[in-house]
C-alpha cells in the first residue's frame, strides 16, 4: 500500500476481519487515506468458495449442484467463485473440477 494509505480486510457485512481469520469469497479490501476516508475496494474471489470460509469444499459442492439444477441462484462474488475453470458460466465442467479438487485429484486454481 502507498505512503498515507491503510489496507483493511472487511467481511461481506462490512465488519473488519481479523488476522487470524481465512480470506473467504465475498469480503472486501478496503483502502483508506491518512483521514480515513476510502479511496478504493475490491471484493475478493476465491475460485471453488462460494460459501466465503475460503475453501473449496462439499458445502460449495452442493451449492454449485443447485445452481446447475435451478434450486439456488447465485450472482456476483459468488457466482463468480462457483466458476473453477474461470470461463465465465458455470456448469457440469465447473462440478467435475469440483470433485477432483475435493478428493484431491486436480487443484482449483486461482
Amino acid at each position: 500500500v502507498g505512503e498515507g494509505l491503510a489496507a483493511s480486510l472487511m467481511t461481506a457485512s462490512g465488519t473488519p476481519v481479523s488476522d487470524k481469520t481465512v480470506v473467504g469469497t465475498g469480503m472486501r479490501l478496503v483502502i483508506t487515506d491518512s483521514a480515513g476516508e476510502v479511496v478504493g475496494s475490491a471484493q475478493i474471489v476465491i475460485r471453488g468458495d462460494c460459501d466465503g470460509d475460503g475453501k473449496c469444499g462439499l458445502s460449495d459442492l452442493l451449492r454449485i449442484r443447485k445452481q446447475i439444477v435451478g434450486l439456488e441462484k447465485y450472482g456476483g462474488a459468488q457466482l463468480m467463485g462457483l466458476d473453477a475453470n474461470a470461463d465465465g458460466s458455470v456448469g457440469l465442467a465447473d462440478l467435475l473440477a469440483f470433485r477432483k479438487h475435493i478428493v484431491g485429484i486436480q487443484e482449483i486454481k486461482n
